[in-house]
């Protein structure tokens, strides 16, 4: 399990972290997964399953950080597994399951569907 201080987080004043609770659809929150992937300097997706403590496979990763069409459907312990492997801590984990769980208890929405 990577250590919750792993990332570092940016200058006072110049936040480039996403911010997964402003995502309306599935479709968005996997965009924003994918910015938290970058700004936590892109860890391989070996990586990222490893320290994911068994949310998915390092190819299951692959195809949902570099968005192929074969990619599975952004489930909840795939977006929590993501945030985990790129060594975000219980509070950054939190938000992502908050914003996860907002749009996938939303009235059904014609983009998503749902997860």
């Amino acid at each position: 399990m990577p250590s919750p201080d792993r990332l570092v987080d940016d200058v006072d004043g110049l936040d480039l972290k996403p911010d997964p609770l402003t995502a309306a659809t599935f479709t968005e929150l996997e965009d924003l997964m994918r910015q938290f992937w970058r700004w936590a300097g892109s860890p391989s997706c070996r990586d990222v399953a490893r320290d994911s403590n068994g949310a998915f496979s390092h190819g299951t990763v692959s195809k949902l950080l570099y968005d192929r069409a074969d990619k599975p459907v952004l489930k909840l312990t795939y977006l929590r597994g993501c945030i985990r492997g790129c060594g975000a801590g219980e509070q950054e984990e939190r938000r992502w399951t908050t914003a996860w769980r907002r749009i996938h208890m939303a009235p059904p929405a014609d983009e998503d569907g749902c997860a």
